[in-house]
Order: C-alpha cells, then sequence, then structure tokens
C-alpha cells in the first residue's frame, strides 16, 4: 500500500475535478452552490454511516479524537465549502480555483511546522510548479475584489488544513472513522446554513428521478471516493507532498470541461497541466526512490 499511496491521492484529485459536472448539472434544477455542497455532504454522511456502524465503532478513539474530527469536519470541510463557495461568488470559477490550489504553500508550511516534516529543494521545486501550473490552468487574469482574495486564501488555508488534521487524526483512528465523523459534522453545520426552507422547496417541487441519480452520483464520485482516497493516501504520504500530489483536480476538470462541454484549453491551460503533471511526477519518482 506504501507504493500506491500517491497514486490515491492522484485518483482523489481527478475525482474532485469532476465537481464541476454536478454543479452545472444540479444548478439547473434551481439549487444554489452553498446547497448543492449541503446535499453532497449529507449524500456522502448517509452513504458512508453505515459503514462506520458496521465496524462498531474504532475502540482506539476517545472523545478527545472525536472532538478533533468534529473540528476536521466543521474547519476543513464545511468551512472551506463556504470560502470557496463565497469566492465563486464573489469573482469566477477560475479565479476562485488558482486561490484554493494556493493550498500547497500553506500545507508545506503547515506541515513543516506542526508534523516536522523537512523542507528541501525537491519539494519547493515541486510547489513551485504545482502552483505556477494551477495559475495557467485556470488563466488567473484582472483585477479581483479585496472580498474575493480574502475568501479565496481563507478557502485555501481551510482546505489544507484538512491534511494537517488528517496526519493527526490517522494515528490513531481509522481512515473510515475519521471520514464518517468529518462529513457528518460537515453536513449538519452546511445544513444549518444553506436555507434549508429553501432547498426543501426546491427538492419538493422538482423532484425526479434524475435528480436524485445526480444527487447520489454528486456525494459518492466527488465526497465518498475521494476523501476516502485521499485519506488512506495521507496514511503513507507526507502531508505537504499530498497537496501537490492533489493539484491533478483543477487539470482534471480542465479535461472534463473539454470532454463534455467542448471547453478547448487554451496552450497556457495545456502549459499548466504539464506543470502539474511534471511536479506529481517528481514527487512521486522522489519518493519510490527512497522505499
Amino acid at each position: 500500500m506504501k507504493r500506491f499511496g500517491g497514486l490515491l491521492v492522484v485518483l482523489a484529485g481527478c475525482l474532485w475535478g469532476s465537481m464541476g459536472l454536478f454543479v452545472r448539472t444540479l444548478s439547473a434544477y434551481g439549487f444554489t452552490t452553498l446547497q448543492i455542497a449541503a446535499l453532497r455532504l449529507l449524500t456522502a454522511a448517509v452513504m458512508l454511516l453505515p459503514f462506520g456502524l458496521a465496524k462498531k465503532g474504532d475502540r482506539r478513539m476517545s472523545l478527545g479524537d472525536f472532538f478533533l474530527l468534529v473540528v476536521m469536519g466543521l474547519v476543513s470541510i464545511a468551512a472551506m465549502s463556504v470560502c470557496y463557495f463565497t469566492t465563486i461568488q464573489l469573482s469566477s470559477l477560475s479565479t476562485a480555483a488558482v486561490l484554493l490550489y494556493t493550498s500547497p504553500v500553506f500545507v508545506t508550511l503547515l506541515s513543516a511546522a506542526f508534523l516536522h516534516e523537512r523542507l528541501n529543494g525537491q519539494k519547493l521545486l515541486a510547489l513551485a510548479l504545482a502552483v505556477c501550473g494551477c495559475v495557467l490552468v485556470a488563466g488567473l487574469s484582472g483585477a479581483l475584489p479585496a472580498a474575493a482574495v480574502v475568501s479565496g486564501l481563507l478557502s485555501a488555508v481551510t482546505y489544507a488544513s484538512y491534511s494537517i488534521f488528517g496526519r493527526f487524526a490517522l494515528r490513531r483512528c481509522a481512515p473510515l472513522t475519521v471520514t464518517v465523523v468529518a462529513f457528518s459534522a460537515a453536513a449538519v453545520a452546511l445544513l444549518c446554513c444553506c436555507r434549508p426552507a429553501q432547498l426543501w422547496s426546491v427538492v419538493a417541487t422538482r423532484f425526479s428521478l434524475p435528480m436524485l441519480l445526480w444527487v447520489l452520483a454528486a456525494g459518492f464520485f466527488t465526497a465518498v471516493a475521494p476523501f476516502l482516497l485521499y485519506t488512506v493516501g495521507l496514511r503513507t504520504t507526507e502531508a505537504s507532498r499530498a497537496s501537490v500530489l492533489a493539484c491533478s483536480e483543477p487539470a482534471a476538470a480542465t479535461l472534463f470541461g473539454f470532454a463534455v462541454y467542448g471547453e478547448v484549453p487554451t496552450p497556457l491551460a495545456f502549459t499548466g497541466m504539464a506543470l502539474i503533471f511534471v511536479a506529481i511526477v517528481l514527487l512521486s519518482f522522489g519518493r519510490a526512490a527512497r522505499e
């Protein structure tokens, strides 16, 4: 499993990159982006809960561990979603993606401070390539409102905290336990602040089997599967390294846009994807050489 930790993180990033497909489709039914985020996390929590109960609890999890996982869900998942979608509303999807994927910078710095992970030339080079690649893929340009910059950077910091919380939590709890508790806490928090009455009104008036299938698919493919893959990958992958490997997401999002919506990437976007790929290969081969 150690050899595949990085690959699991890359696959998680690719699945996260499909989120735009579900957001566009569910938005057409009348849901707001925040409501889509709430539905996505609620569906994921419901899907994971039976498996969590089947484990008959995590014997090693104390009250302190439970509190850590709740905070992880509120900060790293719920708050990140709120900040990220706020940035989308204040700017654009590409701008929000660029600001979100400054997270490897914060992960690397936080990992050095709290997890005592060493900074070396390889990590710093991969980090620079990944961040530059994200900027080129998204095509960031033009002046940004100050509020968009603040919310975007907050989305990056809260997103980065998942890797830090995850490394601490995985020392005592199983990946499934970490994901179930964190998702449940995040789902409850988002349901409380996404205008639940309006959400129910949309569901009641426009409910259909395709809508249900899209909601279930969004929960599985953009939440359950990628977060489990990422959490398992964190067991054998340094947090700073995992944050860079997950930069496969914006590249995957660009490819999904091309395949499904005919959105042809610009030459700069192709260059950005190439930089992200080089960063991933650099980290993956660097780790393989030491194992």
